[in-house]
């Protein structure tokens, strides 16, 4: 059964889609950040009583669809068992015009559901190239990451990669740079460019490294780029680099302004020790109120790499807060907060699971 949602974009909704034996999946809330509930009981409820948030995954999930073909990955949410309900809400807003499908897993059967979520509202113009990232015009030589923001929503194209070029200072084109898939991010809005990681890492040699140290190089998105309308961008945009060298330092994380005041919704601004990759923050950083609510937010256009721009969709309130950096965040050259990209030991990988997070109190 597929639930189409009307196309406004914010909205307070309530679907219940019919299940066997009378049990129902129902979706309310922000459509673009819903909560999914199912009723359990019995065993499930015994096996829900212990490590809730990672035995659930096994009874209630959410999961992308692209291309007709279901992520094996579900999104990342938060679960809450309260008087016979499981419920899932998305850590973060879902994005416009996309597919979901939810898995419900009773005993040995599985009922599945998909809905869209609405188009976006947006100027018939074309679109244009905000901002390439990293916005710093010199870049550690195993940087892993590249990121390019448009004005509006973009066409759901998984070879977008195609129309950015990488080319030296002589101008010859640097070929098969890019991982050979497109991902998108802030509702289709920033594209994601990850060179192959086996021309970073040590040890690979895939077709041998992208950069040479004090080079110059380019990148340009090419305007044959299509946006959500089908509509091309007006000309080619560039951007201009030095490689330096290389980025095996932790970044940390340097402060948090306090000029966020209950009743407003003024920016929270994150400042780190570097460069971060601004993807990985967008995906990575979530804030908490009062240790459980989430707390829906964007991250705003910057004109420094080092400090990270939150906006709340809604005004803060008094109390207190929680910032968690998930092992995602990342700088130019994918170091994380808690453990350095290239590891020597895969032990260093369980740091992953340590939470990087700080706080603040809005009086």
């Amino acid at each position: 059964m597929r639930v189409k949602f009307p196309s406004i974009l914010v909205l307070v909704f309530l679907v219940q889609v019919k299940c066997f034996a009378g049990e129902k999946i129902r979706i309310s809330g922000d459509e673009l950040q819903p909560t999914i509930s199912v009723r359990i009981s019995g065993d499930q409820l015994s096996f829900l009583s212990y490590n809730l948030q990672e035995n659930a995954k096994g009874i209630l999930s959410l999961h992308m669809v692209r291309g007709g073909i279901v992520a094996s990955l579900p999104v990342s949410g938060k679960y809450i068992l309260e008087s016979g309900t499981l419920s899932f809400t998305s850590l973060y807003r879902l994005g416009n015009g996309l597919v979901y499908e939810v898995h419900y897993h009773r005993g040995p059967k599985l009922v599945k559901s998909r809905f869209t979520t609405p188009q976006a509202s947006f100027s018939k113009d074309q679109a244009k190239v905000i901002r390439i990232y990293p916005i710093a015009d010199t870049v550690p030589v195993n940087i892993l990451f590249f990121h390019v923001r448009f004005s509006h929503p973009m066409a759901d194209d998984i070879k977008a990669y195609t129309y950015v070029q990488l080319s030296r200072e002589d101008g010859t084109i640097i070929q098969d740079t890019w991982r050979q898939r497109s991902f998108w991010l802030d509702s289709m809005r920033v594209l994601v460019l990850m060179i192959h990681p086996g021309r970073v890492k040590n040890g690979i040699h895939y077709t041998g490294a992208v950069f040479e140290m004090n080079k110059k190089y380019t990148i340009t998105v090419q305007k044959e780029i299509k946006d959500m309308n089908g509509h091309a961008l007006k000309k080619d945009v560039i951007k201009q680099f030095v490689i330096t060298g290389e980025d095996r330092v932790l970044p940390e994380i340097a402060g948090m302004s306090k000029t966020v005041k209950a009743g407003t919704r003024n920016p929270l601004i994150i400042a780190f020790s570097e460069g971060m990759d601004h993807a990985s923050c967008i995906d990575g950083l979530k804030i908490y109120y009062d240790g459980k609510e989430s707390v829906s937010c964007t991250i705003r256009e910057n004109e420094n790499d080092r400090n990270v721009i939150v906006i709340p969709e809604r005004e803060w309130k008094k109390g207190s807060y929680k910032v968690l950096f998930e092992s995602v965040v990342s700088d130019f050259a994918a170091n994380r907060t808690n453990r350095l990209f290239e590891i020597k030991d895969i032990k260093e990988k369980e740091k992953d699971m340590i939470e990087v997070s700080r706080y603040f109190e809005i009086k």
